[in-house]
């Protein structure tokens, strides 16, 4: 019984329904390709990209929140080392970390050679963990509201790579 039975190419055209009629759903990409090769047929309008768009938009969210927390930081940094050295010298301490470590992944993100040293951050989980300590040193500050929409933003990035 040959009629019943579906291929590969049938599911890949009309999703095992051959009826003609039916309007098929729009892929972006070409049906052809073979499988493994990095590039995806997904739908048009679908909520995430392929796993390149993904991993693209969650490097650029990345180097954009370091960048901000580091110009954040060249400002704050001078102010706090003036005011609050001797009366919270835990801020003063968090928001040297943050500054050293948005520097380090921005060095990362821009493939400085780190790899040496800092190898544990070319790992898409330590990567994500060292964001999300980075998201509590945000959080930890807490002067301004400033911090607390940098450790959202971290805390995004942070997830998006665990």
């Amino acid at each position: 019984n040959n009629n019943n039975r579906r291929s590969y190419h049938d599911d890949a055209e009309g999703y095992g329904s051959n009826d003609q009629e039916e309007r098929k759903p729009m892929l972006r990409g070409d049906i052809n390709l073979r499988p493994n090769t990095g590039n995806t047929n997904q739908e048009i309008g679908a909520a995430f990209g392929s796993l390149r768009e993904i991993a693209s938009s969650l490097r650029w969210m990345t180097i954009g929140t370091t960048v901000t927390a580091i110009f954040w930081e060249g400002f704050a940094f001078p102010v706090r080392i003036l005011s609050s050295t001797l009366t919270d010298p835990a801020k003063l301490v968090l928001g040297a970390y943050l500054g050293v470590f948005c520097l380090l992944i921005l060095g990362v993100e821009l493939n400085a050679p780190l790899r040496e040293n800092f190898g544990f951050l070319y790992n898409p989980l330590t990567r994500g963990m060292v964001l999300l300590l980075m998201c509590t040193m945000c959080l930890g500050i807490l002067k301004s509201w400033w911090e607390s929409l940098l450790g959202v933003a971290f805390i995004i990035c942070g997830l998006g790579y665990v």
